[in-house]
């Protein structure tokens, strides 16, 4: 396309078809795209700039082309620019390429460099990838940030994607992590998705918890852990259920054995399956069933 028939383009919302010599049928959104792709070759932030002006453009593609040829260059450019919405797409489509030809300390290493406000959402998405490819390092340079509030962001962002396929490992973690509010957050985000996974390992390890949780992070240990383990057996859970100190934890157990019965079975149901455990004490049972609201009587 000439030059002329490009700037009819962009000043005139329905392209005066007859000046710019092309078909009349061309839809208006592909003649933009071919256009920003194009001035994208030479000048990408210019492009970036009519893409906001074409909202149904979309900032991604953009985002992709220029970040295939120098992810770096181009994050380091769009910070500079006062479009909030520009700095924030360009980024993390900068970080994901990155992610695929850079380590996890080139890639951390420009995040930091980054404003403020792009600076969190760099560090979680840099923390994503650097755990998957080396854990051990990724961990390790979190725990020597000196900032306090980037250290924790990096670190839960790190620990919340372990937790989700790798629980295990990542409660293991958890007493090496000296900040008690962090740890205190990923020990509840572990019993969530360890639960979900193997609801047997996660009781056992919500009734061997660390010293120094919260009790909030207890009940979600203990909660999360009944509820799936009832799903999947009862029987097994409610012998578990019977097995806890009474505590505010067990409290806690009784809530997730009750909320999955109540999903599966009628309460006569429940009353039946709960009665008929000899392992469960009187007390145990009147906890479990006090949790099951009585069916509404119908009126004739």
């Amino acid at each position: 396309m000439k030059r002329p028939q490009k700037l009819a383009v962009m000043l005139v919302p329905t392209p005066p078809y007859e000046i710019c010599g092309l078909d009349e049928d061309l839809p208006i959104k592909e003649v933009r795209r071919s256009l920003l792709i194009s001035i994208a070759d030479s000048n990408p932030i210019r492009a970036l700039e009519l893409s906001r002006m074409w909202p149904d453009m979309g900032l991604t593609k953009l985002a992709r082309k220029w970040a295939a040829e120098d992810p770096v260059e181009m994050i380091r450019a769009v910070a500079k620019t006062n479009d909030p919405e520009v700095q924030r797409v360009m980024t993390l489509v900068g970080l994901e390429w990155m992610a695929s030809k850079h380590t996890g300390s080139e890639m951390i290493g420009l995040a930091m460099e980054l404003p403020a406000h792009l600076r969190e959402p760099a560090l979680t998405m840099t923390a994503y990838h650097w755990w998957k490819s080396a854990p051990a390092e990724a961990e390790a340079w979190g725990m020597r940030v000196e900032d306090p509030v980037a250290r924790r962001k990096f670190l839960w962002a790190l620990y919340d994607g372990r937790s989700q396929s790798a629980p295990e490992e990542t409660a293991a973690s958890l007493a090496g992590i000296p900040d008690l509010i962090l740890r205190d957050r990923i020990a509840a985000k572990v019993a969530e998705s360890w639960a979900r996974q193997n609801p047997p390992a996660a009781a056992g390890w919500a009734a061997s918890l660390p010293e120094g949780l919260s009790s909030e992070t207890l009940a979600i240990a203990h909660r999360s852990a009944a509820y799936k383990w009832t799903e999947k057996s009862p029987v097994d859970s409610l012998a578990w259920f019977s097995s806890l100190p009474n505590s505010p934890a067990k409290q806690a157990a009784a809530d997730g054995v009750a909320t999955a019965l109540k999903k599966m079975h009628s309460i006569d149901e429940i009353n039946s399956l709960v009665e008929a455990n000899s392992e469960m004490s009187e007390s145990d049972r009147s906890l479990i069933m006090s949790r099951v609201p009585a069916e509404p009587k119908v009126e004739n």
